[in-house]
Formats: C-alpha cells, structure tokens, sequence
C-alpha cells in the first residue's frame, strides 16, 4: 500500500483539508475553517510531519494561524513542521503574524513562521522538490483567481494528484497523468465562461474529462458548492470518465 488519503474538508468556499499518509508520515493538505479539528480526529499534532497550502482563499489557508498557535502553545514542539506554499502567499503569512503574534509570550511572537519551516513552490517552472525523504512534490499553476497550485505527490511508485481550485487548463491535465489517485474540483455542475474561465473553477462534466484525458486510475470530485449535487455531479463525471469514481464526504478514506 502506498497512500491513504483522508477527506478532513471539502465544501466549496467554506473549507477544504485532507490528510495524507504514507509509511507512517502524515501531510496536510491544505488548511481551511475547522481542519485543526478534523484534522486530531485523526493523529495528534504531534505526528504532523508537513503542511501544503495549494492558495490563499480563505477556504484554504484561514485556519493556518489556529495551527501555528497549537504547534507552539503551550508546549512548542522541539522541531518546525515543514510548510510549502505558492510564492505569493509569503506576504501574507507575515501579514498574519503581524495581526495575530502574541508579543507577551515569547513562544507565540510570530506563530506561523515560529511553528512552520517556510518554503515555496516555483509555479512558473516546476520542478520536484523533497518533501520528505523519498515523496517527491511537484507543483504546477492551476487556473484560478489567484497563484493556485495543482500538485503532484508519488514515492516513485505511486502517486496522488490534487487539482486546487482551477478552470479548465493543461497543466492540470498534466498533473494528473497516470496517477493512482486524483482529487478534483467539482463546484459547479453548470457554470459560465466568466465562472470557469474568468475565476477558475470546474464542473464535474470538465473534471470528469480532465481525468479520462489523464488516464488516472481514481477520481474523486471534491469542493462541490452544495453537497445536495453529489449524485448528479457523479453522473455527469462519468459521461466520459469511466474509471473508479467517488465524491468526496468528510471522513472518506482512500488508499493506493
């Protein structure tokens, strides 16, 4: 077995989190409202070995500050948890700092860059970073209203892909390639140019087809707008992708 994928998150606009684990070693992926929770249902934060941040939205990333102050209070960890983020988001995790330190405690100064190893992701040329040891990390621009990152996990032997939020575009197609698994956006079941396009986001029909392009061997929709749009999502993604498919709920598990 090479991944087990948990869905902490998964609403589109209100929070997206999911867990990652591989040989022992859990990665968060992404940090929405109400991950943290989610998130000890699962391991304690002690066992948190690294965080991805795919972009900036608010569905994404607003709990990061929550994380960082449970890292270093009221006992900080010996060690920073590696954290990996698209380059435009530097400025506003000190932006964050600068809102939420707490300068009476020495340990809470500057949670986020106190708590986390800082590191960001080349959107313009990607490259395979370290992530841990033997996974490698590799991300790709999305399309979407902001710097958005489709990622791309393997140990070599298996991999798993998420999209971030993103229209239509080939470097997700890309990112998708022959994977074990690939997490997909979905919000929309019918949407406009100017939803798709302009501010980049999927229907299940596009990520149903972004996926039979790819030739992934597992596709689950997530970041649906209403929950109540699952069976038809489903449906609309099998009209060209026939692969196992599912639509992500919290606490769904998958493994590789």
């Amino acid at each position: 077995m090479g991944f087990t994928l948990t869905v902490l998150t998964c609403e589109a606009g209100r929070t997206s989190g999911y867990l990652v684990q591989h040989h022992g070693r859990s990665i968060l992926f992404d940090c929405g409202p109400g991950v943290i929770d989610a998130l000890q249902q699962h391991i304690p934060l002690t066992r948190l070995d690294a965080v991805v941040i795919t972009h900036s939205h608010a569905d994404h990333c607003l709990d990061l500050t929550g994380l960082a102050y449970a890292l270093r209070f009221p006992t900080p960890r010996d060690t920073s948890v590696p954290l990996w983020i698209p380059a435009d988001m530097t400025g506003l995790l000190t932006r964050l700092d600068d809102q939420f330190g707490v300068p009476t405690l020495q340990a809470m100064r500057r949670p986020i860059h106190q708590a986390f190893q800082v590191n960001t992701l080349d959107l313009d040329t990607p490259t395979s970073v370290d992530l841990l040891g033997d996974l490698q990390l590799t991300a790709r621009p999305a399309l979407h209203a902001v710097p958005s990152a489709a990622l791309r996990l393997t140990d070599g032997a298996t991999t798993v892909a998420f999209s971030s939020d993103t229209g239509p575009t080939d470097t997700v197609t890309a990112t998708a390639e022959n994977t074990d698994l690939f997490v997909c956006e979905a919000t929309y079941l019918q949407a406009t140019d100017a939803e798709l396009i302009g501010h980049g986001h999927l229907t299940a029909e596009l990520a149903g087809q972004i996926a039979d392009r790819a030739n992934t061997r597992q596709l689950v929709l997530t970041h649906l707008s209403s929950p109540n749009s699952a069976l038809q999502a489903r449906a609309d993604a099998g009209h060209t992708y026939t692969g196992k498919l599912d639509v992500a709920t919290r606490g769904a598990r998958y493994t590789t």
